[in-house]
């Protein structure tokens, strides 16, 4: 039987707006919201719902299906302008006899409801015997910090605040990409997400790993069963080339409870470790095997359900739709229709043109044209956008700093200045604020950038480009996400610059090896080294770009195009980017572009 209980707050435009924090706050008046002005809030209350459920982890539990109660705060906002707001749980099914805990199950629905109030799961008959009447479990959405729960560990790691006052030091000084995996062992919860890091440190083994288990702690594990839902779960794999077991002997391989063994003894069965590891130090030999991490991979039964967040939620047909805020930029300038009519899955916006000759342009101007606009699609009353996420273009970390404080959620830096301390101000405003950062390759400030030498340096032939690419992109790259106060792995994305510093059959060229710019291969005239551009994602952009204007004009059919009349050129790279596997490509025209990048990718 269901018991519901609606408790909502209606407000007219005479009223002061609320914000309703929490179900107990709902006699206390807030300040108006500054981005959804008058907006309607109603708190539904499903109290003592109860289903007939099998869960329980021992077998008598799973004979007979029990009673199991629910109390579930459900906030549901809606415009003023929307007669009845929606609220519709019948896609939310608990028929299903695959829970093995109240853990697993208090996890989907916090996840299935996206709600922030506190879910209970109580099985009231669970013990017959005991003097309590019921068992109860209490989560909300804030036990589940998913993927920030890992760059918080990381930032505890180096916390000198954590540290023991005696010259200990950690640094983080390599990640590797992030993977989400089925769970292993106990399958009954979420996917994991899985990443590796290498860490410089003056703490012997066995305090470290007491230490890890101080940080674990701090960003929210709490006792559970083993292998279960954790928070986050925190291993030390290698110490150096030292092997360590302070197990008693003749102990099996689980019994870790407790001790400390390095390497890690399961180590070799889990591709969720692998991966990572092989991110970083692919040829590391593993001081017990004697095998490398590369060759301890091959053998490891791939896991198709592995993915990489980043291309999960955008690969492999996002577009990337350009705003530029310039009056000087060869494409259109900011307008209202241009953002209502896209149908794009990012924003990049940007106030200095790269075109070749572009007008200097001071960072406080850049700033003026960037962050209004930012602010309009945050907080306006005609967009109120809070989720599309916005990149801004720019090379410079003070207006990076600016637009990410007004709402953008990613840099997309088109130089990746060489400069020690701008890129070092670069690294640290991706750290401090976690953001993705796209890194172009080009040679020399964009808007200025006309050095088309020649790539012999890399190679001969037609594929010098894409090696010149791979090293001089790849030597940034790895400038940014090496060292102390590194940006970590998983927040990058590598753009090769098609139409900076090259020709337009060097255009050609990289365009049509897209796919091998991040391919794992082995670099330089004597191949000794891993391309540091392996496994990244790619952002490309060909929109009205030059190259494709010297193109047209060629041939005695040929004719000269304004950059706006490029777009079924636009269209033929655009396609080329997508067969070649770009995660994202950056246009001007997105009705013109994204039926052709839907069939595009189905054509793959």
């Amino acid at each position: 039987m269901l018991v519901a209980k609606e408790v909502f707050e209606e407000r007219n435009q005479s009223m002061p707006a609320l914000d309703i924090i929490r179900v107990t706050d709902l006699q206390k008046p807030r300040k108006k919201h500054p981005i959804l002005g008058l907006w309607l809030n109603r708190i539904y209350s499903l109290i003592g719902l109860q289903c007939d459920l099998i869960v329980g982890i021992n077998p008598c539990e799973r004979e007979e299906k029990q009673k199991v109660a629910f109390d579930i705060n459900l906030t549901i906002p809606t415009s003023t302008s929307s007669d009845s707001p929606e609220l519709d749980l019948r896609s939310l099914s608990l028929s299903s006899t695959t829970y093995l805990t109240l853990e697993a199950l208090g996890i989907t629905l916090i996840q299935e409801c996206s709600q922030k109030s506190p879910v209970k799961a109580a099985k009231p008959y669970a013990l017959v015997f005991a003097s309590s009447s019921q068992i109860e479990i209490s989560r909300s959405f804030a036990d589940f910090a998913d993927v920030f729960a890992i760059p918080t560990a990381l930032r505890l790691l180096e916390s000198d605040a954590l540290l023991r006052q005696d010259g200990s030091y950690i640094h983080v000084v390599d990640t590797s990409f992030l993977y989400e995996t089925t769970p292993m062992y106990v399958t009954d919860q979420p996917p994991f997400l899985n990443g590796a890091c290498i860490i410089e440190t003056n703490i012997p083994a066995i305090p470290l790993v007491s230490f890890l288990k101080q940080v674990e702690t701090k960003v929210g594990r709490v006792p559970t069963i083993r292998n279960g839902p954790r928070a986050i779960d925190l291993d030390l794999i290698f110490y150096n080339d030292d092997t360590i077991d302070t197990r008693p002997p003749h102990s099996s391989i689980d019994d870790l409870e407790g001790q400390v063994v390095v390497p890690h003894p399961r180590l070799a069965e889990r591709e969720f470790v692998l991966r990572p590891l092989h991110d970083m130090i692919p040829d590391y030999v593993h001081p017990v095997f004697g095998t490398s991490i590369h060759q301890l991979l091959e053998k490891v039964k791939p896991d198709p359900q592995m993915k990489r967040p980043l291309r999960r939620k955008l690969a492999p047909h996002d577009l990337c739709l350009t705003l530029n805020v310039t009056p000087d930029s060869f494409s259109d300038a900011f307008s209202r229709e241009t953002l209502q009519s896209s149908n794009t899955d990012i924003l990049d916006i940007g106030g200095y043109s790269t075109r070749p000759g572009a007008q200097y342009v001071s960072p406080d101007e850049e700033i003026s044209r960037v962050v209004p606009i930012i602010h309009a699609i945050r907080n306006g009353s005609e967009w109120n956008d809070p989720k599309t996420p916005i990149s801004v273009d720019t090379f410079r970390p003070e207006v990076a700093k600016a637009a990410i404080l007004a709402g953008a959620t990613c840099i997309n830096d088109d130089y990746a200045n060489p400069s020690a301390t701008i890129m070092e101000d670069m690294k640290a405003l991706c750290r401090q604020y976690c953001v993705p950062v796209i890194v172009m390759h080009a040679r020399g400030d964009a808007g200025q950038n006309k050095d088309y030498s020649d790539y012999s340096y890399a190679g001969s032939g037609e594929f010098a480009v894409v090696e010149g690419v791979r090293m001089e992109l790849g030597e940034k790259v790895e400038r940014m996400i090496k060292g102390q106060g590194g940006i970590r792995r998983w927040l990058v994305i590598v753009d090769p610059g098609i139409g900076f510093s090259k020709t337009v059959d060097g255009n050609l060229e990289l365009l049509r090896r897209t796919r091998e710019t991040t391919a794992d291969v082995r670099i330089g005239k004597d191949e000794l080294l891993r391309n540091p551009l392996c496994g990244y994602p790619i952002l490309i952009g060909t929109s009205r770009k030059s190259f494709l204007g010297a193109i047209l004009a060629e041939g005695t059919n040929g004719r000269e195009t304004a950059p706006k009349e490029r777009a079924w050129a636009t269209a033929a790279a655009v396609a080329c980017a997508v067969q070649q596997g770009a995660l994202l490509v950056r246009i001007h025209d997105t009705k013109e572009i994204f039926d052709l990048v839907k069939v595009a990718n189905r054509l793959r």
